[in-house]
């Protein structure tokens, strides 16, 4: 008697499905991460910007204005461990090494390995990209909120 060990075709076309599905997700987590990356760099020059104009201008610290160069600095802070915190993306796991693992197993053995290793990537960069855009929130939000101070301790 001979006993043959075959997954079915539908599963192996389901797990190939959700392993393109999770790529997918992973190349969308790079890109929100390089668009998270340009947003933070340029709200930083704005900040740098903002900061050497009120440190050159004469008088441009006067009647509470330092308040608004606290909001800058924070806001610049923010920017630069927003850019520099969380870890950049990543792919999965390295094919080379992947494939010394698990190459010889069969197909949907495979697929299903490549789907967990892919899985655990896509929580651990949504994770460093949660971090980032915290950071993106705490840089603009800042500022904001101590130029309303500013606005409504001096000005009004």
């Amino acid at each position: 008697m001979r006993t043959v060990l075959a997954v079915p075709k539908a599963i192996v076309e389901n797990l190939r499905s959700a392993v393109s599905a999770c790529y997918e997700e992973l190349s969308a987590q790079v890109q929100a991460d390089s668009s998270l990356d340009a947003k933070l760099f340029g709200l930083l020059s704005f900040f740098t910007t903002a900061g050497s104009l009120l440190l050159t201008l004469p008088h441009a610290l006067r009647d509470g204005r330092m308040l608004l160069l606290v909001g800058v600095g924070f806001g610049a802070l923010a920017c630069l461990i927003g850019s520099m915190g969380g870890a950049s993306p990543r792919m999965g796991p390295p094919p080379e090494e992947f494939y010394a693992d698990y190459g010889t197993r069969a197909e949907a053995d495979y697929l299903a390995q490549l789907l967990a290793d892919m899985s655990a990537t896509t929580r651990i960069n949504h994770q460093g990209l949660e971090l980032r855009r915290k950071a993106l929130a705490v840089a603009v939000g800042t500022p904001v909120l101590l130029a309303v101070s500013y606005g409504l301790l001096w000005v009004a």
